[in-house]
């Protein structure tokens, strides 16, 4: 039996409810910083709760874990929108609306124009009120959503020009974790600050917005001091990364080159340089370039109803619309992409949708290490009439795409479906 491995993009999964009475959906599963036309929708199908209470979308992220806007019924049978108080509510207003109701088939709209890196994160519909014997329901439903950094490289003759003093360097566009090589340099020509006094390296990801590295003149010294921030881990900055630079020379630079890379290192690096110029007047110049981190594990496991691992290539014998439960789960990586399933009979090959018993993704980003993204997706399979063997596989759906360290390419699992044969006596 031969399997075609298809180079497949999944943009977005249609809601299921099973024994919910509410689903969201984003319909992207990323986005770029600066984005527009994200849009988060909770809806009820309104079976069991007959009259709605509250909606609320509550943002799981590496900043918050609180409810990010809330729509609740008001005395009059209205309803209205609050902001959580713990987040900036102005800039809230000025990069989303909110659009909703509680009336009928209840619904709550979260159109997000400017996308910025703490929107990122798992976003969780919370939907309570009523049922038909007045008795207080809740249920919710949870989908992931990403936010990434552009990738805009710095260079030395991009970020140059007469009014700017201070180049960064990047020599990667991105690396998969654990590479090495990675090296960030700032330097300046000493064209307008003629006596420099620091260097900082600051970086902005999802886990750092503040400077990671100074180079400055310390008092009555003849060398440049180098210090890490006191806000990072400076033990692991010592062990995966090697620091050079001279404020004393008529080229000041500083450079950082990394012999292990983690997830953190993400991200939006800025060189701040800082000194006199010829008239003695303190100036500063700044110049930025970013860095992806990515992450992609090797093939997705199948489990059963029980949990228990389904060895590759399984062979199961069942009659024609009995049903077999299958667990894929895998991690996905940075970006996230998404685990899907396939159905063969040898010659073609389709994806399964929520018809043929696919459930949405259920994702679980680790709290330390956003690089990794965790998804499951159940397949409720029911055998088709026919006698030409069916293979199942569970796949990372970009894999094709996939370059670096063999290790770390994607690839998949799959299991063999046979029509039961009369003569045949196998367990269904």
């Amino acid at each position: 039996m031969f399997w075609i491995l298809l180079c497949l993009t999944i943009t977005s999964v249609s809601s299921s409810w099973t024994n919910q009475d509410v689903a969201i959906n984003i319909n992207h599963p990323f986005a770029y910083i600066g984005d527009g036309g994200i849009r988060i929708r909770c809806e009820a199908i309104g079976t069991k709760i007959r009259k709605a209470e509250w909606m609320t979308i509550l943002l799981e992220g590496h900043l918050y874990e609180r409810p990010l806007v809330n729509m609740v019924r008001t005395p009059n049978n209205s309803h209205t929108f609050e902001w959580g108080d713990e987040f900036n509510v102005t800039d809230l207003q000025q990069r989303m609306t909110v659009n909703g109701s509680l009336e009928v088939l209840p619904f709550l709209v979260l159109d997000i124009y400017s996308a910025k890196i703490e929107d990122g994160g798992r976003y969780t519909c919370n939907y309570g009120g009523l049922d038909a014997n007045n008795h207080m329901l809740e249920f919710h439903e949870s989908e992931d959503f990403f936010v990434q950094y552009h990738i805009i490289q710095s260079n030395i003759t991009g970020a140059l020009s007469l009014n700017k003093d201070v180049v960064i360097t990047i020599n990667m566009l991105s690396a998969y974790i654990g590479e090495s090589g990675l090296r960030v340099r700032c330097e300046s020509p000493g064209n307008v600050i003629k006596k420099p006094e620091w260097i900082s390296i600051m970086i902005e990801g999802h886990m750092y917005q503040r400077p990671m590295a100074y180079m400055f003149k310390a008092l009555n010294s003849t060398k440049s001091t180098f210090e890490w921030s006191e806000e990072f881990n400076i033990t692991d900055l010592d062990n995966r990364i090697a620091y050079s630079g001279d404020l004393l020379s008529h080229n000041s630079y500083m450079e950082l080159e990394f012999k292990e890379i983690k997830c953190e290192d993400g991200g939006r690096y800025t060189c701040l340089f800082n000194g006199l110029n010829s008239n003695g007047n303190v100036t500063q110049y700044i110049s930025s370039g970013d860095f992806v981190v990515k992450s992609l594990n090797g093939k997705p496991s199948i489990k059963d109803n029980k949990g228990q691992l389904i060895p590759n290539n399984t062979v199961y014998h069942i009659n024609p619309g009995k049903n077999l439960y299958f667990n894929c789960e895998g991690i996905t990586g940075k970006p996230k992409i998404p685990i899907i399933w396939t159905e063969s009979n040898g010659t073609t090959e389709r994806v399964l949708k929520g018809k043929d018993g696919v459930t949405p993704e259920m994702d679980n980003i680790p709290n330390d290490d956003l690089c990794r993204f965790h998804s499951t997706v159940h397949l409720y399979f029911t055998m088709p009439n026919t006698s030409i063997p069916v293979t199942l596989a569970c796949k990372i759906a970009q894999v094709k795409e996939v370059t670096g360290p063999p290790a770390l390419k994607g690839g998949f699992s799959g299991v063999h479906v046979l029509k039961k044969q009369k003569t045949e006596r196998h367990n269904e």
